[in-house]
């Protein structure tokens, strides 16, 4: 018991959000700073506790698939890439739902961190490499709070009007043409909000997160899809 609070009184300070800190097979949730989980399941958990400790929900970080990257969807917050195999996916992950998200049934690589490099931390039975930025993970992978992950992020269209073709402009890193009036807008199901053209889900989307749908759904693209 003492090594874990010891533990944990040196890596606190590395972290900003909800922390897995993971110890001779044991493990803790600390949430703080705002509340958010950029947790190495992709997926939101419900509710955090005054104290601080326990589940904490995640921060999504998209809600419409044309934020993500390539063939991505947005599902639950997150970019995460389409499947057929397993194979096709991270190291930690599996092919679930046509999707690459965390193996439910965990690794075999590991009981404790002590069975890893000295540079990995034992989570969900896998070794994961710790790091400080970017450039020490594997392709396809982000360093977030110490440890690398796989990168869920949201890719930009644009950056700078400049980059988008002639009627458009860059709208929050997306390409949007610009519009008056609905008429201006050619796509089916597009309105004129804002003097964008935007798909009408986009201005009021079903859910944002997993918490917004049934239990048995999934939010896909700012929709409540049936798992």
């Amino acid at each position: 018991m003492l090594s874990r609070w010891i533990l944990l009184l040196f890596v606190l300070p590395l972290f900003a959000g909800c922390m897995f800190i993971v110890n001779d097979g044991d493990h803790v949730d600390h949430c703080g700073w705002g509340c958010y989980d950029e947790g190495f399941d992709d997926s939101p958990s419900a509710g955090c506790p005054a104290d601080g400790t326990g589940s904490c929900p995640s921060q999504p970080r998209c809600v419409f698939n044309n934020e993500c990257a390539n063939d991505a969807l947005c599902v639950d917050g997150a970019c995460l890439s389409t499947c057929v195999r397993h194979n096709e996916c991270g190291a930690t992950q599996a092919c679930y739902g046509g999707v690459c998200q965390a193996n439910p049934n965990g690794g075999a690589q590991c009981v404790y961190s002590a069975d890893c490099r000295s540079s990995e931390r034992c989570i969900n039975a896998y070794c994961v490499q710790g790091c400080t930025s970017n450039a020490q993970c594997a392709g396809g992978e982000r360093c977030e709070s110490g440890l690398c992950r796989p990168d869920t992020a949201p890719a930009p269209q644009c950056l700078a009007s400049s980059q988008c073709a002639p009627g458009e402009q860059c709208l929050d890193a997306r390409c949007r043409e610009t519009c008056s009036c609905d008429e201006d807008c050619n796509a089916s199901g597009v309105s004129c909000l804002g003097g964008f053209c935007m798909p009408a889900h986009e201005s009021a989307p079903e859910c944002i997160r997993k918490l917004d749908c049934r239990s048995q759904e999934q939010c896909i693209d700012g929709y409540c899809v049936s798992n």
